[in-house]
């Protein structure tokens, strides 16, 4: 949430951020996910949902313009800044 905070800091009003992440949804959940906690410590393997990056981006103080799955579970979105962050 700190990073989103500072990305929204330092945008001008209205300005556009493009995120691309892995999200946990279809393939990443079933096959992804169990395989990084095998090859890693449990605690270090950490995905969210869409759903969720959507929550931190808008109490960020982001408008969702576009949310597009890429390659199975990478998705991009497209945010845009509003006026204040909604705590």
């Amino acid at each position: 949430m700190h990073a989103l905070g500072e990305i929204h800091r330092v945008l001008k009003p209205g300005g556009i951020y493009i995120m691309l992440d892995n999200v946990n949804d279809g393939i990443l959940k079933k096959i992804w996910i169990p395989v990084m906690t095998f090859l890693c410590n449990e605690k270090d393997v950490s995905f969210r949902s869409r759903r969720a990056f959507e929550d931190l981006l808008a109490r960020a103080g982001f408008s969702i313009e576009k949310s597009e799955s890429f390659l199975y579970f990478t998705q991009i979105f497209v945010v845009k800044k509003q006026n204040s962050v909604i705590e």
